[in-house]
């Protein structure tokens, strides 16, 4: 999972759309989160968190619909404490894009919390801008808020 989060890294910073290299990435990822979330046990050198957010980000800002967001999405709600900022932000970002606000909410509002938590959501100020417009119109319904310093500076970014 970690030499095909960085290959789609790589994709996803020079825009390239390779579909199905996308497709035969993602199908090879599926079969040991699966494994993984059945077995409720982490793998030996496996997926990290982060990974797999990498993975789910990239599939979901290149539009390719699998079967690997819910199942994805199912193996990060059992590993929610060993997800950071950083990833929390792209998680967030592929929920709103694959369909994962309506399967997931209650990781949703716990990954919602971690955001603006530390310093990661600077890199990401336009990002969590559209992150708090998403909530407006997908999930008003989540108790949790993004912190008004993290909005305030993503307006100014994304208006300039």
């Amino acid at each position: 999972v970690v030499d095909i989060a960085a290959m789609l890294r790589a994709f996803r910073r020079t825009a390239l759309r390779f579909e199905d290299a996308v497709r035969a990435s993602l199908s090879a990822c599926a079969m040991p989160l699966r494994r993984a979330w059945l077995l409720r046990k982490r793998e030996e050198g496996g997926a990290r968190a982060a990974d797999v957010a990498t993975v789910l980000e990239c599939a979901a800002f290149f539009g390719v619909q699998t079967d690997f967001a819910g199942l994805a999405l199912d193996y990060l709600a059992d590993r929610v404490d060993e997800i950071g900022e950083q990833a929390a932000i792209q998680l967030v970002y592929a929920m709103c894009l694959t369909g994962g606000v309506a399967t997931h909410s209650r990781l949703l509002r716990y990954l919602f919390r971690k955001i603006g938590a530390g310093t990661a959501w600077e890199k990401h100020k336009v990002r969590i801008f559209q992150l708090w417009l998403c909530q407006q119109l997908q999930f008003p319904w989540l108790d949790g808020r993004l912190r008004r310093r993290c909005v305030d500076t993503g307006f100014r970014a994304w208006s300039l």
